[in-house]
């Protein structure tokens, strides 16, 4: 039961950036299979943070936008919604990239997002 327990990671001092994606990621992809199976209103902002913070955390999360999309294009909400939840997360990332590529030029004088962490 060690797998399933969050609290093992916090006890064996193993909470990084790794970890915490990990589970972000996990839970991400438990809302999208929500999303699909019975959608919910308020789902739409959960998955959008979520993502966001999977976004922020690690780079790896570059390709999750393009999950949601198919997630959304599955799932029997409305088109409306559907394009809401398509939308709505791109709305938290934009602002994040724009505000990393000032605080980049701030530092190196060129706007840049770096798509690779270090």
């Amino acid at each position: 039961m060690t797998f399933v327990n969050p609290l093992s990671l916090y006890l064996s001092n193993t909470i990084n950036s790794d970890a915490l994606f990990g589970a972000l990621s996990i839970l991400w992809v438990t809302q999208l299979l929500w999303i699909i199976h019975k959608p919910r209103v308020y789902q739409l902002f959960v998955q959008a943070i979520l993502l966001f913070l999977c976004f922020t955390i690690r780079n790896n999360a570059y390709y999750y936008p393009l999950i949601a999309i198919i997630a959304f294009l599955l799932t029997k909400q409305n088109w409306k919604w559907k394009l809401a939840g398509m939308v709505l997360p791109f709305l938290f990332i934009i602002p994040f990239v724009i505000h990393t590529q000032n605080e980049a030029y701030k530092i190196t004088g060129t706007r840049q997002f770096s798509l690779f962490t270090g």
